[in-house]
């Protein structure tokens, strides 16, 4: 409804060349009062459109410089990516810093994670090796295992490592979607609900979905009152 943008009703592609210019024009003004950086992760991730804005910014002519230092983090693959407006592959567009994978050994893990120090050697150099040298895959692969020792004890834990022996984890995902199973079910549902709002929320936003279940029937053919509902919230999160 914006007069501004009156002149794009029917010009679509002009209402994105303007999103452009205006990104490139707030980010110019940033840049003009302090040093500037523009960080940006798994930006293999980004869709077209997005990935395009970003490298609008690197227009470098002399009339439309920015002083700008975009740093990206990206998988090694996606480098090879064409880049449409630039005509080149994205590895051209800038200095690529590769960084190695975690050293594969129980130092790394006893280092970041004490509550395994107690783990022998053999025991904990086998994780890094699972993750691929991915610390976000590793921190997963931990918390299941202290989520093990916390549910089991030493028995449990040892029955997860050998599962992970005979069947290591393929992906991050793959092993998200297990730790996702083995929750009970009040947890998993909280978790869904949750996971509408990200990786922060907060506990109104879940019991507000969870409301709108009540008076209706569900899964198990029955009605859930609002107090029943908001318990079962808090357990879940307990969970």
């Amino acid at each position: 409804g914006s007069p501004y943008m009156a002149s794009f009703a029917q010009n679509p592609q002009g209402r994105v060349e303007r999103a452009f210019e205006l990104t490139r024009e707030l980010v110019k003004r940033i840049a003009s009062t302090r040093p500037t950086m523009l960080m940006l992760d798994d930006l293999q991730w980004s869709d077209p459109h997005s990935l395009e804005l970003v490298l609008s910014l690197l227009n470098n002519s002399a009339d439309n410089r920015l002083p700008l230092l975009i740093v990206a983090g990206v998988a090694p693959e996606f480098l090879d990516h064409p880049c449409k407006t630039q005509n080149c592959k994205l590895s051209d567009l800038g200095q690529v810093i590769k960084l190695d994978p975690l050293p594969a050994n129980a130092e790394t893990v006893m280092n970041a994670y004490p509550n395994l120090a107690s783990l022998p050697d053999h025991v904990l150099a086998p994780l890094v090796k699972y993750s691929g040298g991915n610390p976000y895959f590793l921190e997963e692969i931990v918390r299941l295992l202290l989520k093990s020792i916390e549910q089991g004890g030493e028995e449990l834990l040892y029955e997860k490592l050998a599962q992970m022996r005979s069947q290591p984890p393929e992906s991050l995902v793959a092993l998200l979607k297990a730790r996702l199973a083995d929750l009970p079910r009040l947890a998993r549902a909280a978790a869904m609900l949750a996971a509408v709002s990200g990786r922060v929320f907060w506990v109104g936003g879940i019991e507000a979905a969870v409301r709108a279940f009540v008076g209706k029937h569900t899964d198990l053919h029955l009605t859930v009152p609002s107090v029943l509902a908001e318990q079962s919230v808090q357990e879940g999160l307990r969970l």
